[in-house]
């Protein structure tokens, strides 16, 4: 993967990438802006993707979010302020749909200079979903989060063609 992202945009996000963690989660964990290979991206059991397209319709793409169940976890115990053997799937899903949201955010400007963004509603992927945008799609930035258990990713991606999964 050629990294798309100038690296002064790619300081930015990590910034605000590292800042949104520790808001979301409680826990300071920093994100580095991974140059090159993207074989460490897998479905995850809380893969999530947002849908970006410009204003105009010319760019169309999005941003995936691969968290572990640990980190889904850390965030929905945080975010509910109840222990984790107390989180129910609904408190997983809804927590994980939040991160996706404000993570994206953090990314989002990257997508395109020439036009605003706009931005879909986050939706949690399925194994064969995952994959179906992982094959139609060229990253653009990786960004990862890794703490003693586990690894978060931020991918900001281009779709290569439109595909039902992703209506904005």
């Amino acid at each position: 993967m050629t990294n798309l992202v100038h690296p002064h945009h790619a300081a930015e996000a990590i910034t605000r990438l590292t800042q949104a963690w520790e808001f979301l989660s409680g826990e300071q964990r920093a994100f580095v802006c991974l140059n090159g290979n993207t074989d460490a991206l897998q479905f995850t059991e809380f893969s999530f993707f947002m849908p970006l397209n410009t204003l105009d319709t010319t760019r169309h793409g999005g941003v995936g979010v691969l968290m572990e169940r640990a980190d889904a976890e850390t965030v929905a115990a945080n975010m509910f302020a109840i222990p984790v053997l107390q989180l129910r799937a609904p408190d997983l899903q809804d927590s994980c749909s939040e991160v996706c949201n404000v993570l994206a955010a953090c990314v989002a400007a990257q997508f395109s200079d020439e036009s605003l963004v706009r931005v879909g509603i986050p939706k949690r992927a399925n194994a064969a979903e995952y994959t179906a945008v992982a094959d139609n799609s060229e990253a653009r930035a990786v960004y990862q989060s890794r703490s003693d258990k586990t690894s978060l990713f931020v991918v900001l991606y281009d779709r290569l063609r439109d595909l039902p999964v992703e209506s904005p």
